[in-house]
Protein backbone atom coordinates (compact mmCIF):
# COMPACT_ATOMS: atom_id res chain seq x y z
CA UNK A 1 0.00 0.00 0.00
CA UNK A 2 1.65 3.19 -1.19
CA UNK A 3 -1.15 5.71 -0.81
CA UNK A 4 -2.66 7.36 2.27
CA UNK A 5 -6.16 8.85 2.45
CA UNK A 6 -5.88 12.57 3.23
CA UNK A 7 -9.09 12.44 5.27
CA UNK A 8 -8.70 9.41 7.58
CA UNK A 9 -5.08 8.32 6.92
CA UNK A 10 -6.21 4.88 5.76
CA UNK A 11 -3.70 2.97 3.63
CA UNK A 12 -4.67 2.42 0.00
CA UNK A 13 -3.12 0.94 -3.09
CA UNK A 14 -2.27 3.10 -6.05
CA UNK A 15 -5.50 3.81 -7.89
CA UNK A 16 -7.65 2.98 -4.88
CA UNK A 17 -10.61 5.23 -4.17
CA UNK A 18 -10.92 7.17 -0.90
CA UNK A 19 -14.65 6.46 -1.00
CA UNK A 20 -13.83 2.93 0.17
CA UNK A 21 -12.55 3.97 3.59
CA UNK A 22 -14.34 7.17 4.68
CA UNK A 23 -16.43 8.28 1.68
CA UNK A 24 -14.06 11.21 1.07
CA UNK A 25 -14.24 12.43 4.65
CA UNK A 26 -17.99 12.09 5.15
CA UNK A 27 -17.59 9.22 7.67
CA UNK A 28 -15.58 9.81 10.84
CA UNK A 29 -14.97 6.97 13.29
CA UNK A 30 -13.32 7.09 16.68
CA UNK A 31 -9.88 5.45 16.68
CA UNK A 32 -9.67 1.89 17.96
CA UNK A 33 -8.36 1.37 21.46
CA UNK A 34 -4.94 -0.35 21.56
CA UNK A 35 -4.89 -4.03 22.41
CA UNK A 36 -3.79 -4.98 25.93
CA UNK A 37 -0.19 -6.17 25.88
CA UNK A 38 -1.10 -9.69 26.99
CA UNK A 39 -3.60 -10.13 24.15
CA UNK A 40 -1.23 -8.59 21.62
CA UNK A 41 1.49 -11.05 22.60
CA UNK A 42 -0.92 -13.95 22.05
CA UNK A 43 -1.58 -12.70 18.51
CA UNK A 44 2.04 -12.04 17.59
CA UNK A 45 4.20 -14.26 19.84
CA UNK A 46 6.09 -17.42 18.88
CA UNK A 47 5.80 -19.21 22.22
CA UNK A 48 3.69 -22.32 22.78
CA UNK A 49 0.73 -20.47 24.33
CA UNK A 50 0.57 -17.94 21.49
CA UNK A 51 0.56 -20.66 18.83
CA UNK A 52 -2.09 -22.59 20.75
CA UNK A 53 -4.23 -19.45 21.06
CA UNK A 54 -4.14 -18.71 17.32
CA UNK A 55 -4.87 -22.35 16.45
CA UNK A 56 -7.92 -22.48 18.77
CA UNK A 57 -8.96 -18.84 18.51
CA UNK A 58 -12.55 -19.68 17.55
CA UNK A 59 -12.88 -21.83 20.65
CA UNK A 60 -11.65 -19.02 22.90
CA UNK A 61 -13.95 -16.54 21.18
CA UNK A 62 -16.98 -18.79 21.74
CA UNK A 63 -15.96 -19.49 25.33
CA UNK A 64 -16.21 -15.81 26.31
CA UNK A 65 -19.38 -15.03 24.31
CA UNK A 66 -22.31 -13.57 26.26
CA UNK A 67 -24.96 -15.01 23.95
CA UNK A 68 -25.48 -18.13 21.89
CA UNK A 69 -26.64 -18.34 18.29
CA UNK A 70 -30.32 -19.02 17.82
CA UNK A 71 -31.44 -20.08 14.33
CA UNK A 72 -33.76 -22.46 12.57
CA UNK A 73 -31.41 -24.53 10.46
CA UNK A 74 -32.72 -25.55 7.07
CA UNK A 75 -31.31 -29.03 6.44
CA UNK A 76 -30.47 -29.94 2.86
CA UNK A 77 -30.48 -33.36 1.18
CA UNK A 78 -27.34 -35.51 1.62
CA UNK A 79 -24.25 -34.04 -0.01
CA UNK A 80 -21.66 -31.38 0.75
CA UNK A 81 -22.60 -29.85 4.11
CA UNK A 82 -23.94 -26.32 3.97
CA UNK A 83 -25.13 -24.41 7.05
CA UNK A 84 -28.31 -22.73 5.81
CA UNK A 85 -30.54 -20.59 8.02
CA UNK A 86 -34.27 -20.18 7.52
CA UNK A 87 -35.88 -17.15 9.13
CA UNK A 88 -34.47 -14.75 11.71
CA UNK A 89 -31.09 -15.04 13.44
CA UNK A 90 -31.24 -14.47 17.20
CA UNK A 91 -28.77 -13.88 20.03
CA UNK A 92 -29.96 -15.96 22.94
CA UNK A 93 -28.98 -14.72 26.39
CA UNK A 94 -31.14 -16.98 28.53
CA UNK A 95 -31.50 -16.82 32.32
CA UNK A 96 -28.85 -15.09 34.41
CA UNK A 97 -28.48 -18.29 36.43
CA UNK A 98 -28.78 -22.02 35.55
CA UNK A 99 -32.23 -23.52 35.99
CA UNK A 100 -30.98 -25.92 38.66
CA UNK A 101 -27.85 -26.67 40.67
CA UNK A 102 -27.18 -29.67 38.44
CA UNK A 103 -26.94 -27.54 35.30
CA UNK A 104 -23.55 -26.18 34.31
CA UNK A 105 -23.47 -22.39 33.69
CA UNK A 106 -22.67 -21.29 30.16
CA UNK A 107 -22.28 -18.10 28.12
CA UNK A 108 -23.30 -15.03 30.20
CA UNK A 109 -24.10 -17.23 33.21
CA UNK A 110 -20.36 -17.84 33.65
CA UNK A 111 -19.92 -14.20 34.66
CA UNK A 112 -22.51 -14.49 37.45
CA UNK A 113 -22.82 -18.03 38.79
CA UNK A 114 -19.98 -19.62 40.76
CA UNK A 115 -17.38 -17.08 39.64
CA UNK A 116 -14.72 -18.69 41.86
CA UNK A 117 -14.73 -21.77 39.61
CA UNK A 118 -15.17 -19.87 36.35
CA UNK A 119 -12.03 -21.23 34.66
CA UNK A 120 -12.81 -24.86 35.59
CA UNK A 121 -16.35 -24.45 34.28
CA UNK A 122 -15.08 -23.05 30.96
CA UNK A 123 -12.70 -25.99 30.62
CA UNK A 124 -15.63 -28.34 31.17
CA UNK A 125 -17.21 -27.08 27.92
CA UNK A 126 -13.99 -27.21 25.90
CA UNK A 127 -11.12 -29.24 27.34
CA UNK A 128 -8.80 -28.42 24.41
CA UNK A 129 -8.30 -24.89 25.75
CA UNK A 130 -5.39 -23.79 27.91
CA UNK A 131 -5.89 -22.83 31.57
CA UNK A 132 -3.27 -20.05 31.56
CA UNK A 133 -4.72 -18.46 28.43
CA UNK A 134 -8.25 -18.64 29.84
CA UNK A 135 -7.07 -16.95 33.02
CA UNK A 136 -5.32 -14.21 31.04
CA UNK A 137 -8.36 -13.47 28.87
CA UNK A 138 -10.74 -13.61 31.84
CA UNK A 139 -8.62 -11.08 33.75
CA UNK A 140 -8.45 -8.73 30.78
CA UNK A 141 -12.18 -9.03 30.10
CA UNK A 142 -12.93 -8.08 33.71
CA UNK A 143 -10.71 -5.01 33.29
CA UNK A 144 -11.74 -3.59 29.90
CA UNK A 145 -15.24 -4.89 29.15
CA UNK A 146 -18.18 -2.83 30.50
CA UNK A 147 -20.47 -5.83 30.00
CA UNK A 148 -18.40 -8.04 32.28
CA UNK A 149 -18.48 -5.27 34.88
CA UNK A 150 -22.28 -5.19 34.63
CA UNK A 151 -22.62 -8.96 35.06
CA UNK A 152 -20.13 -8.99 37.93
CA UNK A 153 -22.21 -6.28 39.61
CA UNK A 154 -25.31 -8.46 39.26
CA UNK A 155 -23.41 -11.43 40.68
CA UNK A 156 -22.38 -9.38 43.72
CA UNK A 157 -25.96 -8.20 44.22
CA UNK A 158 -27.23 -11.80 44.14
CA UNK A 159 -24.64 -12.88 46.71
CA UNK A 160 -25.47 -9.98 49.01
CA UNK A 161 -29.22 -10.69 48.75
CA UNK A 162 -28.81 -14.27 49.95
CA UNK A 163 -32.12 -16.18 49.70
CA UNK A 164 -33.76 -13.15 48.12
CA UNK A 165 -31.28 -13.23 45.23
CA UNK A 166 -33.65 -15.28 43.09
CA UNK A 167 -35.89 -12.22 42.76
CA UNK A 168 -33.15 -10.07 41.22
CA UNK A 169 -33.60 -9.32 37.54
CA UNK A 170 -31.41 -7.68 34.95
CA UNK A 171 -33.49 -5.54 32.57
CA UNK A 172 -32.42 -4.16 29.18
CA UNK A 173 -33.72 -0.67 28.54
CA UNK A 174 -33.55 1.15 25.24
CA UNK A 175 -31.90 4.57 25.05
CA UNK A 176 -34.68 6.95 24.00
CA UNK A 177 -32.14 9.36 22.50
CA UNK A 178 -31.15 6.84 19.81
CA UNK A 179 -32.92 6.23 16.53
CA UNK A 180 -35.51 3.52 17.40
CA UNK A 181 -35.36 2.12 13.86
CA UNK A 182 -31.71 1.14 14.39
CA UNK A 183 -31.31 0.64 18.14
CA UNK A 184 -34.69 -0.74 19.20
CA UNK A 185 -34.81 -3.74 21.51
CA UNK A 186 -36.07 -7.05 20.11
CA UNK A 187 -39.75 -7.30 21.01
CA UNK A 188 -41.45 -9.53 18.45
CA UNK A 189 -40.95 -11.01 15.03
CA UNK A 190 -41.26 -8.51 12.25
CA UNK A 191 -43.98 -9.30 9.70
CA UNK A 192 -43.78 -8.24 6.08
CA UNK A 193 -46.92 -8.03 3.93
CA UNK A 194 -46.69 -8.39 0.15
CA UNK A 195 -49.47 -6.79 -1.86
CA UNK A 196 -50.04 -8.86 -5.01
CA UNK A 197 -50.90 -5.86 -7.19
CA UNK A 198 -47.78 -3.88 -6.24
CA UNK A 199 -44.35 -4.33 -7.84
CA UNK A 200 -41.78 -6.06 -5.65
CA UNK A 201 -38.28 -4.62 -5.40
CA UNK A 202 -35.54 -6.94 -6.69
CA UNK A 203 -32.70 -4.92 -5.13
CA UNK A 204 -32.09 -7.49 -2.38
CA UNK A 205 -28.81 -8.85 -3.67
CA UNK A 206 -28.48 -12.64 -3.65
CA UNK A 207 -32.20 -12.99 -2.92
CA UNK A 208 -34.21 -15.46 -5.04
CA UNK A 209 -35.83 -12.72 -7.14
CA UNK A 210 -32.52 -10.95 -7.70
CA UNK A 211 -30.79 -14.19 -8.73
CA UNK A 212 -33.61 -14.98 -11.15
CA UNK A 213 -33.37 -11.50 -12.64
CA UNK A 214 -29.60 -11.85 -13.13
CA UNK A 215 -30.09 -15.23 -14.81
CA UNK A 216 -32.69 -13.80 -17.17
CA UNK A 217 -30.38 -10.88 -17.98
CA UNK A 218 -27.59 -13.32 -18.86
CA UNK A 219 -29.90 -15.34 -21.11
CA UNK A 220 -31.02 -12.13 -22.83
CA UNK A 221 -27.38 -11.27 -23.57
CA UNK A 222 -26.82 -14.70 -25.14
CA UNK A 223 -30.03 -14.38 -27.16
CA UNK A 224 -28.90 -11.00 -28.47
CA UNK A 225 -25.18 -11.63 -29.14
CA UNK A 226 -24.93 -15.40 -29.47
CA UNK A 227 -23.17 -18.15 -27.53
CA UNK A 228 -20.03 -17.37 -25.49
CA UNK A 229 -16.67 -17.97 -27.15
CA UNK A 230 -14.40 -17.97 -24.10
CA UNK A 231 -14.80 -19.25 -20.55
CA UNK A 232 -12.25 -17.90 -18.07
CA UNK A 233 -11.73 -18.75 -14.40
CA UNK A 234 -9.65 -16.40 -12.25
CA UNK A 235 -8.69 -17.63 -8.77
CA UNK A 236 -7.25 -15.53 -5.96
CA UNK A 237 -3.70 -16.42 -4.96
CA UNK A 238 -3.05 -15.90 -1.22
CA UNK A 239 0.67 -15.63 -2.03
CA UNK A 240 0.27 -12.47 -4.11
CA UNK A 241 2.81 -9.93 -2.78
CA UNK A 242 0.05 -7.32 -2.47
CA UNK A 243 -1.44 -9.59 0.21
CA UNK A 244 1.64 -11.01 1.92
CA UNK A 245 3.37 -7.61 2.19
CA UNK A 246 0.48 -6.20 4.23
CA UNK A 247 0.07 -9.07 6.71
CA UNK A 248 1.10 -8.45 10.28
CA UNK A 249 3.35 -10.75 12.26
CA UNK A 250 1.99 -14.33 12.51
CA UNK A 251 -0.94 -13.50 10.23
CA UNK A 252 -2.01 -15.54 7.21
CA UNK A 253 -4.26 -14.60 4.33
CA UNK A 254 -7.11 -16.45 6.07
CA UNK A 255 -6.90 -13.89 8.90
CA UNK A 256 -7.46 -10.96 6.54
CA UNK A 257 -10.49 -11.60 4.30
CA UNK A 258 -10.82 -7.83 3.84
CA UNK A 259 -7.33 -7.65 2.37
CA UNK A 260 -7.88 -10.68 0.15
CA UNK A 261 -11.17 -9.33 -1.22
CA UNK A 262 -9.73 -5.89 -1.99
CA UNK A 263 -6.67 -7.25 -3.78
CA UNK A 264 -8.74 -9.72 -5.80
CA UNK A 265 -11.16 -6.97 -6.84
CA UNK A 266 -8.27 -4.83 -8.10
CA UNK A 267 -6.66 -7.74 -9.93
CA UNK A 268 -9.95 -8.72 -11.53
CA UNK A 269 -10.61 -5.12 -12.53
CA UNK A 270 -7.17 -4.88 -14.16
CA UNK A 271 -7.79 -8.14 -16.06
CA UNK A 272 -11.20 -6.98 -17.30
CA UNK A 273 -9.61 -3.73 -18.54
CA UNK A 274 -7.08 -5.78 -20.53
CA UNK A 275 -9.86 -7.92 -22.00
CA UNK A 276 -12.54 -5.30 -22.66
CA UNK A 277 -10.77 -1.99 -23.28
CA UNK A 278 -7.42 -3.20 -24.60
CA UNK A 279 -9.04 -6.12 -26.50
CA UNK A 280 -6.59 -8.77 -25.33
CA UNK A 281 -8.52 -11.51 -27.17
CA UNK A 282 -10.07 -9.22 -29.77
CA UNK A 283 -13.14 -7.01 -29.83
CA UNK A 284 -15.66 -8.00 -27.14
CA UNK A 285 -19.38 -7.69 -27.81
CA UNK A 286 -20.63 -8.76 -24.38
CA UNK A 287 -19.57 -10.59 -21.24
CA UNK A 288 -21.04 -12.05 -18.06
CA UNK A 289 -19.06 -12.64 -14.87
CA UNK A 290 -19.75 -13.87 -11.35
CA UNK A 291 -17.60 -13.88 -8.20
CA UNK A 292 -17.78 -16.82 -5.82
CA UNK A 293 -16.07 -17.56 -2.51
CA UNK A 294 -14.55 -20.95 -1.86
CA UNK A 295 -14.98 -22.82 1.42
CA UNK A 296 -11.63 -21.55 2.64
CA UNK A 297 -12.58 -17.96 1.89
CA UNK A 298 -10.64 -17.36 -1.33
CA UNK A 299 -12.66 -15.63 -4.08
CA UNK A 300 -12.67 -16.70 -7.71
CA UNK A 301 -14.48 -15.43 -10.77
CA UNK A 302 -16.05 -17.16 -13.77
CA UNK A 303 -16.22 -15.04 -16.93
CA UNK A 304 -18.10 -15.76 -20.17
CA UNK A 305 -16.96 -13.67 -23.14
CA UNK A 306 -18.72 -13.20 -26.48
CA UNK A 307 -16.30 -11.97 -29.15
CA UNK A 308 -16.96 -10.01 -32.32
CA UNK A 309 -17.22 -12.04 -35.51
CA UNK A 310 -13.77 -10.88 -36.59
CA UNK A 311 -12.19 -12.24 -33.36
CA UNK A 312 -14.06 -15.55 -32.96
CA UNK A 313 -11.77 -18.61 -32.80
CA UNK A 314 -12.68 -20.78 -35.79
CA UNK A 315 -9.52 -22.57 -36.87
CA UNK A 316 -6.89 -24.40 -34.87
CA UNK A 317 -4.55 -21.48 -35.48
CA UNK A 318 -7.09 -19.16 -33.84
CA UNK A 319 -7.26 -21.43 -30.80
CA UNK A 320 -3.46 -21.64 -30.56
CA UNK A 321 -3.37 -17.85 -30.56
CA UNK A 322 -5.58 -17.78 -27.45
CA UNK A 323 -4.61 -20.95 -25.56
CA UNK A 324 -1.26 -22.67 -25.06
CA UNK A 325 -1.27 -26.11 -23.42
CA UNK A 326 2.53 -26.37 -23.30
CA UNK A 327 5.16 -25.78 -20.65
CA UNK A 328 6.80 -22.44 -21.60
CA UNK A 329 10.52 -22.15 -22.25
CA UNK A 330 10.73 -19.00 -20.13
CA UNK A 331 11.90 -20.06 -16.65
CA UNK A 332 9.54 -17.69 -14.77
CA UNK A 333 6.51 -18.75 -16.77
CA UNK A 334 7.59 -22.38 -16.52
CA UNK A 335 7.59 -22.18 -12.70
CA UNK A 336 4.16 -20.51 -12.67
CA UNK A 337 2.61 -23.12 -14.97
CA UNK A 338 4.18 -26.01 -13.05
CA UNK A 339 2.97 -24.66 -9.72
CA UNK A 340 -0.54 -23.47 -10.56
CA UNK A 341 -1.74 -25.11 -13.78
CA UNK A 342 -0.55 -28.72 -13.83
CA UNK A 343 -2.73 -31.53 -12.50
CA UNK A 344 -1.40 -34.05 -10.04
CA UNK A 345 0.55 -35.96 -9.14
CA UNK A 346 -2.07 -38.67 -8.87
CA UNK A 347 -2.46 -42.31 -9.87
CA UNK A 348 0.30 -44.64 -8.68
CA UNK A 349 2.46 -41.64 -7.77
CA UNK A 350 -0.15 -40.36 -5.29
CA UNK A 351 -3.07 -42.76 -4.72
CA UNK A 352 -4.41 -40.49 -1.94
CA UNK A 353 -4.90 -37.51 -4.23
CA UNK A 354 -8.39 -35.89 -3.88
CA UNK A 355 -9.09 -36.64 -7.55
CA UNK A 356 -8.70 -40.42 -7.09
CA UNK A 357 -11.96 -42.39 -7.25
CA UNK A 358 -11.99 -46.21 -7.27
CA UNK A 359 -8.25 -46.27 -7.97
CA UNK A 360 -8.52 -43.98 -11.02
CA UNK A 361 -8.22 -40.24 -11.60
CA UNK A 362 -11.73 -38.77 -11.82
CA UNK A 363 -10.33 -36.08 -14.16
CA UNK A 364 -9.09 -38.78 -16.56
CA UNK A 365 -5.38 -38.01 -16.23
CA UNK A 366 -2.92 -38.78 -17.67
CA UNK A 367 -4.22 -37.95 -21.12
CA UNK A 368 -2.63 -38.89 -24.40
CA UNK A 369 -0.25 -36.33 -25.86
CA UNK A 370 -1.26 -34.52 -29.05
CA UNK A 371 1.23 -32.78 -31.32
CA UNK A 372 -1.38 -30.39 -32.71
CA UNK A 373 -4.63 -28.76 -31.62
CA UNK A 374 -7.71 -30.75 -32.59
CA UNK A 375 -11.26 -29.46 -32.98
CA UNK A 376 -13.73 -32.29 -32.28
CA UNK A 377 -16.27 -32.89 -35.01
CA UNK A 378 -19.80 -32.03 -33.83
CA UNK A 379 -22.57 -33.65 -35.86
CA UNK A 380 -26.13 -32.41 -35.94
CA UNK A 381 -28.51 -34.95 -34.47
CA UNK A 382 -32.05 -34.98 -35.84
CA UNK A 383 -34.75 -36.24 -33.50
Amino acid sequence: MNKVCRFCSAKLWHGGSTSLCCANGEVSLAPLQPLPDNIKSLYTGNDTNSKHFREHIRGYNSMFAFASLGVHEDFLPPGIYCFRVSGTVYHRIGHIQPNSDNDRPKFAQLYIYDTEHEIQTRLFWNRSLNTDILTTISTIMATVSPFVELYKHVAAAIDDAGDQGKDIRMVLRADSSKDPRRYNLPTASEVAVLLPNNPINCSNRRGPRNMLQLYQDAMSIVRRYGKPDLFLTVTCNPCWPEITNELHSQQTAADRPDLVARVFKMKLGALMEEIIKKELFGKVLAYVKVIEFQKRGLPHSHILIILHRSAKPITTQDIDRLVCAEIPQNKTLQNLVSKHMMHGPCGLANPNSPCMKDGKCSKRFPKSFSETTLIPCIRDVMI
